[in-house]
């Protein structure tokens, strides 16, 4: 996109319900220590996934959260501003949760 084009409300709007369903979707990972797979057509059972698999999940749908609100504070802030603000706005709360839930 070139700097001048500015998006319009729906692509705003878009932006915004991704950023906040990724960002519950991780919290849902991170807060139950896991979470639930189908197992579609094999089985009719849900699986629970924990571990390094879980990790990976919540990572990347905070990753998709932060992401999402950096192109929006871009918006109002330098790039470089809006990226930090939200990664550390996204990614600061679970690890302050898992830090004081561990210990």
């Amino acid at each position: 996109m070139t700097p001048h084009a500015r998006p319009s409300k729906a692509a705003i709007a878009a932006v915004a319900a991704l950023g906040a369903l990724s960002l519950f979707g991780g919290w849902i990972v991170v807060y139950g220590r896991g979470f639930y797979a189908d197992l579609g057509k094999r089985g009719k059972h849900m699986v629970f996934v924990d571990g390094a698999p879980a990790v990976l999940m919540a990572v990347l749908q905070l990753l998709c959260a932060a992401l999402a609100f950096a192109w929006l504070l871009e918006r109002c802030m330098s790039t470089r501003a809006a990226v930090g603000l939200a990664c550390v706005g996204v990614f600061m709360p679970p690890a302050i949760y898992l830090y004081l839930a561990a210990g």
